[in-house]
């Protein structure tokens, strides 16, 4: 099958950004991408957002952002599925090139959610689940991931203390990341004591509320070459989706999607996963990121803790979320997949500001708990 590249990627550095619309924010990235390149180099626009039609009441979201940056000539495509959305639109794009529908795909992710107080922000972020059901009785993804950490403590046997590795650890990777939201470090202690969010999480242990927009330029091989020496190969994709009722499942401890969509991307990529050195990881809740480890294979089931804690101290040579992760580098919503698949392009073409020794990377994006998952490998 033909081979599909990324040509380049920006980023906005996640904030609350009060004094930006969610235009500005595309203009940013987009200026920043396009600026180095004809602006006939895509033929086609797809646009990520999670939470436009109720934040921004802004439908149609692709059409406006299309007519705002003044393109003409365009296809335009836009995705919804929620936190999952970037990584979806960056799928969709890799088959319209790889169909030959079009030569090139530009994707832009963007969400801004600090239009409404937090409270009311994480409340339309829990439309995300069924409405009829969990929506509908006050339920919310924090309460899921609650229940899915005293589930995985009280079955494998850990303490609350050994779950304080993963956000102090992302805290201290997004010290390095011009582009995090959180760029300081923290410590157990401050962990342990954070706003408890859903007992025994805190704060600490999800994502902060902020705005961003990132932007990536897909395109087939002889697009590609005319604009870039540093080619990376988008080598495999897999998704799958279903079981959102966590307390239905078989197994709630295992992401079952994840792995499913590992697996499929694996398959496609025609790769060892051994050869995987360097994981972008949706770490929405600290459950979240060990869950995700075991589901990877990168740890036994119920291990998941026990591999952190040798993360945290330099012991397992793999790079995973050296971004900061959603817990750090933040966690825009419908931009989120498309930052992740931007940062391992850069880690791979040696421009991250953090080192990294890799020749594949892999990206995992996905809405809630496991609802919907998607795995990105891209490869030099």
């Amino acid at each position: 099958m033909p081979k599909v590249y990324i040509v380049g990627v920006s980023l906005t550095k996640i904030d609350r950004h009060f004094d930006k619309s969610i235009k500005d924010l595309v203009s940013e990235v987009y200026d920043s991408l396009i600026g180095n390149l004809k602006e006939d180099c895509f033929d086609a626009i797809v646009v990520s957002s999670a939470l436009s039609g109720v934040i921004y009441n802004q439908l149609n979201l692709a059409s406006i952002i299309t007519d705002y940056l003044q393109l003409k000539d365009l296809s335009v495509y836009n995705v919804e599925l929620g936190e999952a959305s970037g990584a979806s639109a960056i799928h969709l794009a890799l088959s319209l090139v790889r169909s030959g529908i079009h030569k090139s795909v530009l994707v832009i992710g963007v969400d801004k959610l600090s239009e409404y107080p937090t409270w009311k922000a994480n409340r339309l972020y829990s439309m995300i689940l069924d409405s009829e059901i969990d929506f509908h009785y006050g339920i919310s993804p924090v309460n899921y991931a609650a229940l899915l950490t005293k589930l995985y403590m009280r079955k494998y046997e850990y303490s609350r203390n050994d779950l304080t590795y993963w956000p102090v650890l992302m805290h201290q990777n997004a010290t390095k990341i011009p582009h995090a939201q959180l760029r300081f470090p923290i410590t157990p202690e401050k962990a342990l004591s954070g706003l408890t969010m859903s007992e025994p999480l805190t704060m600490y242990d999800t994502w902060p509320i902020g705005d961003g927009a990132a932007a990536l330029l897909i395109a087939n091989e002889d697009v590609a070459r005319k604009y870039s020496d540093d080619l990376i190969e988008l080598a495999g994709i897999g998704s799958s989706g279903s079981d959102l009722g966590i307390l239905s499942r078989d197994d709630p401890l295992f992401f079952l999607n994840t792995y499913k969509a590992f697996r499929k991307a694996l398959s496609m990529a025609n790769i060892d996963e051994r050869n995987i050195r360097t994981y972008e990881i949706h770490d929405n809740y600290t459950i979240s990121a060990i869950l995700t480890l075991e589901a990877l294979r990168l740890a036994e089931k119920g291990g998941g803790c026990r591999f952190v804690k040798e993360l945290s101290n330099g012991n397992v040579g793999l790079s995973i979320n050296l971004s900061g992760g959603l817990k750090a580098r933040g966690h825009p919503l419908g931009a989120t997949g498309v930052y992740q698949v931007a940062e391992v392009y850069l880690q791979l073409i040696g421009k991250f500001p953090v080192g990294v020794d890799a020749e594949v990377g892999l990206a995992h994006n996905m809405t809630g708990l496991d609802f919907t998952s998607f795995i990105t490998i891209l490869r030099r």
